[in-house]
């Protein structure tokens, strides 16, 4: 008996897309691993599977426990399924995995190491102007990665509340299925405004701001994608820079993490953090979303933004 796992995936309907793909990535290491035939699907096989992957190439897959971690989760998704589709054992369950920092443990990057990663991404070069934008976006506004993929080319705008200040915002999706104006400072607003630029001037004018661009050879001209960049391709493009700046084991996370401690440790009001993280500011609670984002935006916004230009102007001297 063959049991096609890739197929177990893609019939699931609580899945999203992008968690689909890292899923079937995950079976089809197995199965490289394992083989395709379930006699051999073991809770033996499964944890040698886990330490080869952390085991350092060319003897294993090379992985970091962080990217290892994410990978097996899918397996154990899997497992699970597939025990209980066809009355069989959950070979996956139970095995034991090396920690993995947390994202709460990453550590903020310093001034030093934020300077060098808008270094990496400087230059005329296209795919330099939206590197920079997205690594700004997400450092002066703690937004997730899959958060700043969503930005549309029109989705920018002056909000002038009837209480508060004025301020700039992007409409962004977040966790939990919500749309958010985030509150911008100015220098991801100039940001994000050079790469629309750049698109407008290439005929770009709706659809995702953050999309592939290709680079030109002798035998091929510059590609404008023309679906968003997914929060994987964020991942890989973010990290091939950060790789230059000299910065180890990046993950997107980190900018949210930097955007929060470097805020608290400059004692920025916790209301002005939420309002623009859309984070619950007290004991407000998940249940709560619109009270928040209305309450931010009438009242607090702008006065976020201001501490957000405050906080974040020694980046940019």
């Amino acid at each position: 008996m063959t049991v096609d796992l890739e197929a177990l995936v893609e019939r699931s309907t609580k899945l999203r897309p992008a968690t689909k793909t890292k899923y079937k990535r995950a079976a089809q290491q197995w199965i490289t691993y394992a083989g395709a035939d379930p006699i051999n699907w073991t809770p033996l096989a499964a944890q040698n599977f886990y330490d080869w992957l952390i085991t350092p190439k060319p003897n294993g897959g090379g992985l970091k426990v962080n990217s290892a971690a994410g990978m097996f989760r899918g397996l154990q998704y899997i497992a699970k399924r597939y025990a209980l589709l066809y009355s069989a054992h959950d070979f996956a369950a139970g095995i034991e995995m090396a920690r993995s920092a947390g994202r709460n443990e990453m550590a903020a990057l310093s001034l030093d190491s934020t300077r060098a990663l808008l270094a990496a991404c400087a230059g005329p070069d296209p795919l330099a102007i939206r590197d920079r934008a997205m690594v700004i976006l997400g450092i002066t506004t703690g937004a997730r990665r899959a958060s700043i993929t969503s930005v549309g080319v029109t989705g920018f705008g002056l909000i002038t509340p009837s209480v508060g200040l004025p301020y700039q915002a992007v409409s962004m999706g977040m966790k939990g299925g919500y749309t958010y104006q985030v509150p911008l400072s100015r220098y991801a607003t100039e940001a994000c405004y050079a790469w629309r630029s750049w698109l407008h001037s290439h005929s770009v004018r709706e659809g995702a701001l953050f999309r592939s661009v290709s680079i030109p050879t002798i035998k091929s001209v510059r590609k404008i994608g023309t679906a968003a960049l997914t929060p994987d391709g964020l991942y890989k493009a973010l990290q091939k820079r950060a790789a230059k700046a000299g910065i180890g084991d990046f993950h997107p996370h980190i900018l949210r993490h930097t955007f929060v401690t470097w805020m608290r440790a400059a004692k920025v009001p916790t209301e002005h953090v939420a309002a623009v993280t859309s984070h619950a500011s007290g004991d407000e609670g998940r249940a709560s979303v619109m009270e928040r984002i209305y309450f931010h935006k009438e009242s607090v916004a702008g006065a976020a933004v201001a501490s957000v230009e405050s906080v974040f102007a020694p980046l940019f001297c």
